[in-house]
């Protein structure tokens, strides 16, 4: 299934690539003469054409170096218990996130995200209709490169350091003992 995303994926950014070159190029309509053969051969590749190729390739170079199978650290938070939710979200992304982004490049990740539970009569009419546990107050998402990068992050004694600093820091806004962490692969559907 992965191999499949990552055809997907090489194929999609090369799409991409070739429709923003052949845009840019059209800009370039009166140079494209001037790469034509000048005695009645063959004519020469024309500049639109090379700079297409020329994205293509690199595209498909940057897409085969991006690994398509990243793990993704995933952390369904809850706040403190003495912490109302406008206290915990405005501490996770003025201060928590902040530092966790000024040292994500040293533990490896490739890619943060939170995700703020939202305060809508939508979640208690989710909850009641499925019989749920009450809802999370907010995700974390971490993207490593592999299950190995992310472990080599973390072992490094730069990235226990860190690994310590984020645990203290998250025990200022994180209840641990309500909260949960795995680690997942996406499959995109």
């Amino acid at each position: 299934m992965a191999g499949l995303l990552g055809r997907r994926l090489r194929g999609w950014l090369a799409a991409q690539a070739s429709l923003r070159v052949m845009s840019w190029a059209a800009h370039l309509r009166p140079l494209r003469t001037s790469f034509r053969h000048k005695n009645g051969g063959p004519p020469r590749p024309t500049l639109r054409g090379w700079l297409a190729a020329q994205a293509s390739l690199r595209v498909m170079s940057w897409a085969a170096h991006y690994n398509a199978e990243m793990i993704k650290f995933v952390m369904c938070l809850t706040r403190h218990p003495e912490m109302m939710r406008e206290d915990f979200r405005d501490y996770w992304l003025n201060s928590h996130g902040p530092f966790f982004m000024q040292n994500a490049d040293a533990m490896g990740a490739k890619k943060y995200v939170q995700s703020h539970t939202l305060q809508t009569p939508l979640n208690q009419g989710l909850r009641e209709s499925r019989g749920m546990l009450p809802e999370y107050d907010g995700v974390a998402e971490v993207w490593f490169e592999s299950e190995e990068a992310l472990m080599a992050g973390m072992s490094s004694p730069e990235g226990q350091k860190l690994s310590a600093a984020l645990l203290e820091d998250e025990g200022n806004f994180i209840d641990h003992s309500k909260s949960s962490a795995f680690i997942v692969e996406e499959i995109e559907l």
